[in-house]
């Protein structure tokens, strides 16, 4: 009788309105409540810049140099630098040192006391800063496939990888985007799983408090299909808030803010300063510089300035120029002829890009630089110089 006058209950529910299909639509994001903290336990701009591969706690700076297998720490103050590895009766050189990461593309994040690494891509390992104690954190989905990185943000690790998939002849790309907890071995939460990818896209993600956003951009500089997605870290919501078809530009460097988002953009041969307003779904364009075929930029830390820089090998020398918000050129540097410069960090003194001579086939080791540009448009300086061990 009781189990009767429950279908009964329910059917009058359903009659009245209290249970509708309102109540079973999914989630949204209101880009309008947004509101960003700040905590110590965010990931820092020059991670999320260096993809991984430079951080700094304390004035002590950790980096994996590109292509290397090695982890190496510099004392800004003291000018002594190595590898990260606090054992005393170690040679440093091979598998058994504390430094060594058994393989390339490890990436490396401070996160509170501990370097944070990858081993066989899917093994996250730790030691403390001073390179000892190193120790297995958890296993995460195999990193393999293109742009395999990952990040800690609030006590999470995320995880991103392109796949290869072929169907009746056909290949295409996938994209995956994982979440784990940093401590535990639970199985990771797929957050985004998004495909089919014709070309293989990019990827490029920032964190800001509570939030996380992955722009995707698939096509070529003349067309480019762009998909923002924004994640509620607190909700548990994924949604993609944009799609935008782009005649000319590409991505190279983007900020966010509560409810638009600024960004660096280049075309075959120019750059510009856009906001992409999340509630209105509208651009405003803030200055286009004309002046930019071969090169590539990033934004300063605080929005203020951008440096241009030459991403073309030049047997005679290499320009890099200093701008201001309005697109004008307050700075300019010719630097020795060598191999592009990629970016690693903005700090308070400039940008900090690295540059490293070619390989040699009779050679185990690689000249490694850091440069400093200054945002006063001074002269650019190395600050490190590395001889950096690449075959093992």
């Amino acid at each position: 009788m009781r189990r009767k006058w429950r279908y009964v209950l329910l059917l009058l529910l359903v009659m009245t309105g209290c249970v509708s299909g309102a109540d079973t639509q999914p989630e949204t994001i209101d880009i309008g409540q947004i509101q960003f903290d700040t905590s110590e336990k965010d990931v820092g701009l020059e991670t999320m810049l260096s993809n991984v591969s430079y951080d700094e706690k304390d004035g002590v700076v950790y980096l994996i140099p590109a292509s290397t297998s090695w982890i190496y720490y510099w004392d800004k103050e003291s000018g002594v630098s190595g590898k990260l590895c606090g054992r005393p009766e170690c040679e440093h050189e091979g598998v058994g040192c504390n430094a060594h990461t058994n393989g390339m593309n490890a990436g490396l994040q401070v996160y509170e006391e501990h370097v944070y690494f990858m081993i066989d891509n899917g093994v996250l390992m730790r030691m403390k800063l001073d390179g000892t104690e190193r120790e297995i954190v958890r296993p995460v989905k195999k990193l393999i496939g293109a742009n395999g990185y990952w990040i800690i943000h609030r006590d999470k690790v995320y995880t991103t990888v392109m796949e290869q998939q072929v169907e009746e002849g056909e290949r295409y790309d996938e994209l995956y985007i994982y979440q784990y907890d940093l401590e535990g071995n639970e199985e990771g939460k797929l957050l985004l799983q998004q495909g089919r990818y014709e070309k293989l896209p990019t990827l490029i993600w920032r964190y800001k408090g509570d939030y996380a956003y992955f722009v995707i951009e698939e096509g070529s500089i003349e067309i480019t299909n762009r998909e923002i997605y924004m994640y509620d870290i607190q909700r548990d919501i994924m949604e993609k808030i944009a799609n935008i078809k782009l005649e000319e530009w590409v991505t190279v460097d983007y900020h966010v803010h509560e409810n638009k988002l600024l960004f660096l953009e280049k075309s075959v041969e120019n750059l510009r300063l856009m906001y992409w307003d999340l509630q209105e779904k509208k651009e405003t364009v803030e200055f286009v510089y004309p002046y930019a075929q071969g090169y590539s930029a990033y934004l300063s830390e605080d929005e203020e300035k951008i440096i241009l820089y030459d991403f073309l090998w030049d047997p005679e020398a290499r320009w890099a120029y200093l701008l201001n918000r309005e697109g004008e050129v307050e700075g300019e540097w010719t630097l020795p002829p060598g191999d592009p410069m990629w970016i690693y960090d903005s700090t308070e003194e400039g940008f900090i890009l690295y540059d490293r001579d070619r390989w040699e086939d009779d050679s185990d080791t690689i000249g490694y630089r850091l440069w400093q540009f200054p945002y006063d448009g001074g002269e650019a300086e190395i600050v490190l110089s590395l001889e950096v061990n690449f075959r093992s």
